[in-house]
């Protein structure tokens, strides 16, 4: 599995900013080397999408229950099993750096703790690409 890790990372629900985050990590499937039936010769490395790996992001926060747009959007998809549009920008969404977008199922949330527990000032939200998001440029 491939991984960027990075904490200059912009990540967009939807148009609306993600907040307070502190490091993203976008994960890739492997890739494999397929052989071809009629040359016998190896083809150029595919891509696996179903079963063999997902795309996925990885995004620690700062938790903040005002972030309505992002965190808690993130909080309400995980609990009505709907999925996002998570746009990626890995190095911040400037013209001309790079895009990842593409609908998402919230797999995992932080846990927040119930009555009396510490509250919890940090957590992070894993996000499953549906299927291989779709890669750009900022316009």
């Amino acid at each position: 599995m491939a991984r960027r890790k990075t904490n200059l990372a912009d990540v967009y629900i939807g148009s609306n900013p993600l907040q307070h985050i502190v490091e993203v990590t976008y994960s890739t499937p492997d890739r494999e080397e397929i052989m071809s039936e009629a040359l016998h010769d190896d083809v150029a490395e595919v891509i696996g999408v179903s079963s063999r790996g997902v795309y996925t992001l990885e995004v620690n926060v700062e938790l903040d229950s005002a972030d309505t747009n992002g965190q808690q959007a993130l909080m309400t998809a995980f609990e009505n099993k709907t999925t996002v549009t998570a746009n990626f920008y890995p190095e911040g969404k400037t013209t001309g750096n790079d895009e990842i977008s593409g609908d998402a199922y919230v797999t995992q949330v932080p846990n927040i703790g119930g009555q009396g527990k510490n509250s919890v000032a940090s957590g992070m939200f894993r996000l499953v690409y549906s299927s291989k998001p779709t890669e750009g440029t900022v316009a």
